[in-house]
């Protein structure tokens, strides 16, 4: 094992540490100067700039009084806020002129930066210019670039990218939204919002006014927009239809009736683009049932066309028209990373082969063109790995810095299991190019590593469940007829066995995490959570000889149950219950019998509260705590881990930063524990001028 080279783990890890110090001994100068390292780290190296500003300011409350340590984070404060284009940036320069006046170096710093501020600003009139927007991933940007809408929880939200103000859109409607797309003239957002009874189509003005249902259809359980026609009279999207087939639709703006382009059967887009004249649509997707690469395809909104426009034996996808009308941009795995592409298109049809634009964009989801050129694209960069930390079993204190389990792969392996006898580490590779949904199993003696590549897409919350004879595994997902639900992986072949699957049809996002499950002690039997067919959940046991089942526990409608762990002795089962529609979050931590009967509360988060325990349970060696991951304060903060008594009581900080929905796994050794740790920056770009880079690869 290898110890971890990441400055960002080691940052969070000793801002935990400082926070836990006693207040006196936390407010000298030196933990300010460690505190304003780690935020500078975060800034300059990292580049994570929201989280740099969150730190300081969290060092100007808590360090006021250290005046070189806080004129420098006023200083940084102000870089920071400039970089993100805010107003912000002026406010903080001008404090520290006028609080910190007697540190002269840094004030000049400030003054030359006030001066550079209140210079018009100006821009080359040619030439390719990249930079970042925001901090935050965006799912839409109005067509003058001014306004950005993102997800803030289980709302949409706008931001005024000139002012730095954010505010609701959708706010106080007791349901999900997402997905939004802004029409032609930038007035109007159509969305996606659903709760546990449905999905419905939904309009409002981009300033929040006139919200309007569109489309309501109890047969359409899923429905996503995804572009407006140039005369923003019809809204182009998908329809999920109850027998599993997706279609593509032009929904009209005047009455939302609908009229079916073309049927995909079980295949559904990740990215569909309009062309500007409105003509032809670009989309991608699986050109059987049963592929998993990705091809690009074009559709004429009038019905005469269909055309396959790249066609590559690799993952082509996220097809944008560039503004002219002339040429598709897209992404591809074909060279064995991610890459940007383009392909001039005329008529309707490829004109020539692809041409590289940009090599190695991992992580890349693109927005699409403004009509001025600019090209913005959400961009996801850092690691999510897997560490292992050593507990002290008295103290729950980590002992040592933890340790990455692997250096293979970097940036996409999560959800770890260890094998019964403890000599093996599994865990899911998630993002490399070619071999999507890989489960690696490392050898814990000699660091040997082998792959499964089951015909099998995972769900992002899913768990590896080793069986306790190690010959196989439990995950949830989606085989290649669309089929969801509890599937057995061979632990040898990746050979794929269905064990519970109730649905036939897509299960919405919102729903994804029903199948969280548990093996019983001598392998004959696996726990696991289960949705009806009226949105109810249970727990249940299950034979997995005789395909018996059993309902252990069902509780009041609407309530989501999650992450079941047994403990070692195999008589106590433990699970997070949530009745949050989102199901992004639990706010009660339970133990019940593994036989069945009435579960008792350990844990309870009141709803105002700012912090949340997510989808990671795990019961110690000796079955008298319970360590999960729990969240204090804003979504950008990472989790940290925490533990409990099973009888219950005040619950415990442990302070190890982890990622909450990754996973927490106890060794059977009762010290090692193997969990993910997400270094992860996210943020919307544009590439001003975008077309003139296009232009060189005629």
């Amino acid at each position: 094992m290898t110890m971890i080279r990441t400055a960002r783990f080691l940052t969070v890890f000793l801002i935990g540490v400082l926070a836990a110090m006693p207040r006196v001994q936390a407010q000298s100068s030196d933990q300010a100067g460690v505190m304003l390292q780690a935020a500078i780290q975060t800034e300059l190296v990292d580049g994570d700039l929201g989280e740099a500003i969150e730190l300081y300011n969290d060092i100007l409350a808590r360090f006021g009084n250290e005046r070189p340590v806080a004129a420098k984070a006023l200083l940084h404060l102000g870089r920071c806020y400039e970089k993100l284009g805010e107003a912000k940036a002026r406010e903080a320069y001008e404090r520290l002129l006028r609080e910190y006046a007697d540190q002269s170096q840094v004030t000049a710093q400030a003054r030359t930066r006030l001066a550079a501020l209140r210079q018009p600003a100006t821009a080359e009139a040619s030439g390719v210019v990249i930079r970042q927007v925001w901090t935050r991933t965006v799912t839409a940007v109005s067509p003058d670039g001014r306004y950005l809408i993102f997800q803030d929880s289980d709302e949409l939200a706008v931001r005024d990218v000139r002012s730095g103000e954010n505010r609701s859109l959708t706010p106080g409607s007791h349901r999900r939204s997402g997905y939004p797309a802004i029409s032609p003239d930038g007035q109007r957002v159509a969305y996606l919002s659903w709760n546990n009874e449905g999905s419905e189509l939904h309009i409002v003005g981009l300033d929040g006014s006139r919200p309007q249902v569109l489309v309501s259809n109890e047969e359409v359980p899923w429905l996503q927009p995804f572009a407006w026609s140039p005369d923003g009279k019809q809204i182009l999207a998908v329809f999920e239809r109850k027998d599993a087939t997706n279609q593509i639709v032009f929904v009209s703006t005047a009455d939302g009736s609908a009229r079916v382009l073309k049927s995909l059967e079980g295949r559904y887009p990740r990215k569909m683009s309009l062309s500007p004249d409105g003509r032809y649509i670009a989309y991608d997707s699986r050109p059987q049932q049963d592929s998993r690469e990705r091809d690009i395809f074009v559709l004429s909104t009038d019905g005469s066309l269909e055309s396959v426009l790249v066609e590559h034996p690799a993952n082509d996808e996220f097809p944008i028209w560039t503004p002219d009308g002339k040429r598709i941009l897209f992404t591809s795995d074909r060279t064995g990373t991610m890459d940007q592409w383009v392909i001039r298109v005329a008529e309707g049809k490829p004109q020539g082969s692809p041409l590289l634009v940009k090599q190695g964009v991992p992580g890349t989801r693109p927005i699409g063109f403004t009509p001025n050129g600019n090209y913005y694209y959400n961009q996801r960069t850092g690691l999510l790995d897997v560490y292992i930390a050593t507990l002290d079993p008295t103290t729950g204190k980590v002992v040592g810095p933890p340790t990455l389990a692997s250096e293979r792969y970097r940036g996409g392996n999560t959800l770890p299991e260890w094998s019964a006898d403890g000599q093996y580490l599994a865990y899911l590779s998630f993002f490399r190019a070619l071999r999507p949904n890989v489960i690696v199993i490392q050898s814990l003696e000699t660091g040997e590593e082998r792959e499964l590549s089951p015909e099998l897409a995972f769900f992002r919350d899913t768990r590896l469940r080793w069986s306790p004879d190690g010959r196989s595994f439990l995950v949830s997902g989606r085989d290649n007829n669309r089929r969801e639900g509890l599937y057995q992986i061979d632990a040898q072949t990746g050979d794929v066995t269905p064990i519970a699957v109730s649905r036939t049809k897509p299960v919405p996002v919102s729903q994804r995490n029903m199948w969280h499950a548990a093996w019983s002690l001598d392998g004959k039997a696996i726990f696991y959570v289960h949705h009806t067919d009226d949105e109810s959940c249970e727990i249940l046991v299950r034979d997995m000889q005789t395909g018996r089942e059993m309902q252990l526990y069902r509780p009041d409608a609407r309530t989501h149950l999650s992450d079941l762990a047994l403990s070692t002795d195999g008589q106590r089962l433990a699970f997070a219950s949530s009745t949050k529609r989102s199901h992004v979050a639990a706010e009660a931590l339970l133990v019940m019998p593994a036989a069945g009967g009435t579960p008792r509360e350990l844990l309870r988060l009141p709803q105002e509260t700012a912090g949340r325990f997510t989808y990671s349970i795990a019961w110690t060696r000796d079955g008298s705590q319970l360590l999960f991951s729990r969240r204090v304060g804003e979504p950008s903060r990472p989790s940290e881990l925490w533990r409990i008594s099973a009888q219950g009581g005040e619950p415990e900080r442990l302070g190890l930063p982890l990622w909450g929905r990754g996973g927490v796994r106890v060794h059977p050794d009762g010290r090692r524990i193997a969990f993910s740790y997400p270094e992860r920056k996210s943020g919307l770009w544009v590439i001003e001028n975008f077309l003139s880079q296009l232009e060189g690869n005629k």
